[in-house]
């Protein structure tokens, strides 16, 4: 009897702990049946703060989206007076200010004097931000009444400025050592012959790292010159001859049929060419037939592509335009000429100072050639 009493407790014990433990899992269950209840309400309320952030932040977003929009429309409407529209350009920058200024001189911790700095720098601010607007109206016309403008906006200061002085020094008489001085020593000009100064001299000039987006237009005429002479045509290099007073006519090629004015726009890639090139080109070209018989056809040459408006423009006045015309750099440069009065058979490196008036014709039996040792060997 005993042992059964003692075998009960033990079981009653067993039973006790088993109900214990599930009682401890219930309890523990329980609480984070209600963590999970909790949480799902504080989820709740942050997916509620969130989505009341979200509302915010587009309604701010859509705020600052019309701002900039009022802010382009001011900017680039040019159909209104330009010093007017420079004044509301720089009023509306103010009103900013005049805003970031109020705050910090009444926000709960007021900063007296950032605001008066910021006050300042405000008035001087909207001058500058009125002279800015004003500058850009005036560029602006001017590059739609002269596009080349636009050719010269690429160059860097300094490389303007060693374009502008190679036109001015274009007429003045050099010899034959100030040719060829910037590529060669005074030892290789007096110990090497002259047709190895010259090739080095050659290999100099076209391997040189450093070249201006205007030497480089320059090169790029010339070789679209090149292509016409090759094809029989008479080419006259306007745009390295007459600069800035060429009229737009970069080149003139010309045959018994046909004279062509042919504008080249070394561009950057990234560069579209709108339709005031296309206009200035066809203005050029109507006066040009105003002084021949032939007939005259514009041509437009570029690295870079127009905008649809342009070609379109182009398409309809008969312009012809060649898209993304590769520049050749390895082009046989060297010009070889007869004279025409002594029939000396001379030839013309790029930076000889007469080279651009120097003109190709085939027919006669002159030509391009890539070597000093060519040319020579032409004069024998």
């Amino acid at each position: 009897m005993e042992f059964l009493i003692i075998i009960a407790i033990y079981a009653l014990i067993i039973i006790g702990g088993e109900i214990f433990e599930r009682i401890k899992t219930f309890k523990s269950d329980l609480q984070e049946v209600r963590n999970i209840s909790k949480s799902k309400d504080e989820l709740h309320k942050t997916e509620q703060n969130l989505l009341h952030i979200q509302n915010n932040i587009s309604m701010e977003k859509q705020e600052i989206l019309k701002i900039q929009k009022d802010v382009n429309y001011i900017a680039n409407d040019s159909s209104q007076s330009s010093p007017w529209l420079a004044e509301r350009y720089a009023d509306y920058f103010e009103t900013i200010d005049t805003e970031i200024e109020k705050y910090l001189m009444y926000k709960r911790n007021p900063a007296l004097k950032s605001s008066e700095i910021v006050s300042e720098v405000k008035k001087e601010k909207r001058e500058l931000l009125k002279e800015n607007k004003i500058l850009q109206y005036q560029l602006t016309f001017l590059t739609s009444e002269f596009p080349m403008i636009e050719d010269a906006m690429q160059l860097t200061t300094s490389e303007l400025k060693s374009a502008l002085e190679e036109i001015n020094s274009s007429d003045e008489v050099k010899d034959d050592y100030e040719a060829v001085s910037s590529y060669l020593t005074p030892e290789e000009y007096q110990k090497l012959s002259e047709c190895e100064k010259y090739q080095l001299a050659l290999d100099r000039y076209l391997n040189r790292p450093k070249k201006s987006l205007w030497e480089i237009g320059i090169s790029y005429e010339r070789y679209i010159g090149y292509v016409y002479e090759t094809n029989n045509y008479k080419v006259k290099y306007n745009g390295a001859l007459e600069g800035v007073n060429d009229l737009g006519r970069d080149i003139i090629a010309e045959n018994n049929e046909e004279i062509l004015i042919i504008q080249c726009k070394y561009w950057k890639k990234e560069k579209v060419i709108r339709e005031n090139a296309i206009f200035q080109l066809y203005g050029t070209m109507i006066l040009k037939q105003l002084e021949t018989p032939k007939k005259v056809k514009g041509i437009l040459v570029t690295t870079t592509i127009l905008s649809d408006e342009a070609r379109k423009i182009a398409k309809y006045l008969n312009i012809q335009v060649r898209e993304n015309e590769i520049f050749d750099k390895k082009y046989p440069c060297i010009k070889c000429n007869i004279n025409r009065v002594t029939n000396e058979k001379i030839y013309h490196l790029p930076f000889d100072q007469q080279y651009d008036r120097i003109q190709i014709e085939p027919k006669k039996g002159e030509k391009y050639v890539s070597t000093t040792k060519e040319a020579e060997d032409m004069r024998i």
